[in-house]
């Protein structure tokens, strides 16, 4: 998994002509294979290297993009990926015309559900909660987003947190 065979099956006929022809030059023998898991590892590397979203020279004001925060109880499903990666474009298109974006990134930790499932699989609470944060982050730093992981990380499972939502 993580490897696959790089042949395109149609070319131009010839250059302006705009027509698809069969490649007859594209042998299985002849295919090179593409790691995908390290050209993404590779590019992934090069992006948190970067950081580009961390050294813009905002022009226009402050600009707050605010995604849900993921309710740690397993493993990223599609829904997450189609939230984070709306936040993610609005975010950046805000910063490339000029604006000061703050994108933070946190976890919906607090609530019965979470206890439940530990106390289901005979797990402590804080620890079923904290394994599903490390491998939910993990998941989220994989799609590319531009959070900026140093400056906010929100967890509402926190103790200092929860009592702003136990006492009201």
């Amino acid at each position: 998994m993580g490897i696959a065979r790089v042949c395109l099956p149609w070319r131009l006929r010839a250059i302006g002509a705009g027509k698809l022809v069969p490649n007859h030059s594209c042998r299985a023998a002849s295919t090179r294979q593409l790691d995908l898991r390290a050209l993404d590892a590779k590019w992934q590397s090069v992006w948190q290297d970067a950081a580009q979203w961390k050294d813009t020279k905002p022009t226009k004001g402050k600009y707050y993009v605010l995604p849900m925060f993921p309710y740690p109880s397993g493993n990223l499903h599609i829904g997450h990926v189609r939230v984070y990666t709306i936040s993610d474009v609005i975010a950046r298109y805000r910063r490339m015309i000029g604006y000061n974006v703050l994108h933070p990134i946190g976890w919906d930790a607090f609530g019965l559900p979470a206890e439940n499932a530990a106390i289901e699989r005979g797990i402590d609470p804080a620890e079923w909660t904290l394994g599903n944060i490390s491998r939910m982050k993990e998941q989220i730093k994989s799609m590319g987003g531009c959070w900026d992981w140093d400056k906010v990380r929100l967890c509402g499972g926190q103790p200092s947190r929860s009592v702003w939502t136990v006492h009201y």
